[in-house]
C-alpha cells in the first residue's frame, strides 16, 4: 500500500512540474503573449499553395510581419490599413504595426486566402 502511495504523490508532483513549466513569465526583453511566449519584433509568412502560413501571427508593437510569395500564382495582400502591390512568385512584401490590436487580412485576388496578425 505504501508503495502505491509513493507512485501516486510521484505521479502528482511530476504533473505539477509540468504544469509550472507551461506557465508564461514576464521578461524584460519583450511582451508576453496570451499563450506566454515572448512577441517577437518580426515575423515572416509564406504564401504556398494558396495559403498564408501560418495563418496567425503574433508580434510586439512596432514589430514588422514579412510575407514572401512562395506560390507560382500572383498574390496581393490587402488589411484594413495596408495593401501590397501584386506579388509575383518570389516577391515579398512587409508592413509595420505600431498599434496593438487584431488585424485581419486577405489576398484581393482569392478571397478565401485569409490571416491574422496580432499585435501585442
Amino acid at each position: 500500500m505504501n508503495r502505491v502511495r509513493y507512485v501516486l504523490v510521484g505521479v502528482v508532483l511530476l504533473m505539477l512540474f509540468i504544469a509550472a513549466g507551461c506557465t508564461g513569465s514576464s521578461t524584460s526583453n519583450g511582451t508576453k503573449t496570451s499563450t506566454g511566449q515572448k512577441a517577437s519584433k518580426t515575423a515572416t509568412v509564406s504564401i504556398k499553395d494558396f495559403a498564408f502560413n501560418p495563418d496567425s501571427v503574433t508580434i510586439s508593437v512596432g514589430g514588422t510581419v514579412t510575407w514572401k510569395n512562395e506560390d507560382s500564382a500572383t498574390h496581393k495582400i490587402k488589411g484594413q490599413d495596408f495593401e501590397s502591390d501584386n506579388l509575383n512568385s518570389g516577391d515579398s512584401f512587409s508592413q509595420t504595426f505600431d498599434k496593438v490590436g487584431t488585424f485581419d487580412y486577405s489576398c484581393l485576388i482569392h478571397p478565401a486566402m485569409t490571416g491574422k496578425v496580432i499585435v501585442e
